[in-house]
């Protein structure tokens, strides 16, 4: 999702763009002698602290959910477990990130990273030499990386995003559905991100692809609701955008980046947004359907019917 940053013996956790305020860029140690240089993470911010636009921030949609939003917060319960319960927990957490996270090269080989190819960032294999972590499963990176984050930041942007757009789509989509649609939306986000950089060796963790597969499902379904937003740090006043616009500035922007050298990861990002918006759209009758049999059911328990 990132142009690699070369510098030898460092791992550097970047923040990339998304929806919900800025993370920073972390140095870490040296990951087990193996000389990193960092991790790629989806991030759903909007700027970092170096861009020169303003960022838009959510702070809540004026649209109240049908139902209790069970699986986001499942999802956000698992992400903030598998963080500070597995990750952290580990005493070299940026390991965890080259043991359990996707890493394109090894997607595209069907194999886990060599030691030289992690040290030297090169996606080409030698005669023999055995793989860093020759029991990790590449397949499984695909799904460990959609809940694994670079810090408490990029944790808290992520997860603040989700909040505000997942309970309505999950409303639309149902429990089973949500489950399914969040899945392939963050597996769409990470193909793309591969297709763009086929030969990178640097892992890719953040749950920013499948929240903008999310985002892209509320902007078919609820282009009109407002959204409650502000702009540091020189309005902090609170103000209404309808979603469209919102959502319109956050997808146009990520095309700020093409063909810049960044560490925004603006493939993943349009990919997931683009998976939303043709879910939603083939499925939008079913999914409004359901939508307005809730709010008929809703209306008939406030007039005391069942």
């Amino acid at each position: 999702m990132l142009t690699q940053i070369r510098g030898p013996r460092i791992a550097s956790v970047i923040a990339d763009r998304g929806v919900g305020g800025w993370a920073e860029c972390a140095v870490r140690q040296d990951i087990g002698g193996l000389g990193v240089r960092c991790v790629v993470i989806h991030a759903t911010i909007i700027a970092r602290p170096d861009d020169r636009n303003r960022p838009l921030i959510p702070l809540r949609d004026a649209n109240p959910g049908i139902s209790s939003p069970l699986v986001t917060l499942g999802i956000i319960g698992i992400c903030v477990y598998v963080l500070f319960g597995v990750q952290f927990n580990d005493p070299q957490p940026e390991r965890v990130l080259y043991e359990l996270a996707t890493i394109p090269c090894e997607v595209i080989t069907a194999e886990p990273l060599e030691r030289i190819e992690i040290e030297q960032g090169i996606c080409q294999r030698a005669a023999s030499a055995p793989a860093v972590f020759e029991d990790k499963s590449v397949l499984f990176s695909l799904l460990a990386s959609l809940f694994m984050h670079g810090s408490i930041i990029h944790l808290v942007a992520n997860m603040w995003s989700l909040w505000i757009f997942g309970n309505n789509v999950e409303d639309a989509f149902g429990k089973g559905g949500y489950v399914v649609f969040y899945v392939l939306g963050g597996l769409a986000a990470t193909a793309v991100h591969i297709v763009f950089n086929p030969s990178s060796t640097i892992p890719v963790v953040g749950a920013s692809g499948a929240i903008a597969a999310v985002m892209g499902a509320y902007l078919v379904l609820f282009p009109t609701s407002r959204i409650v937003s502000f702009i540091p740090p020189f309005f902090f006043i609170p103000f209404a955008v309808r979603a469209w616009i919102f959502l319109g500035i956050w997808f146009l922007g990520q095309f700020a980046f093409v063909g810049q050298l960044t560490n925004v990861a603006w493939e993943a990002h349009v990919g997931g947004f683009v998976f939303g918006l043709v879910a939603a759209t083939a499925l939008r009758t079913q999914l409004r359907a359901r939508i307005d049999r809730g709010l008929q059911r809703v209306r008939r328990q406030a007039l005391g019917f069942r």
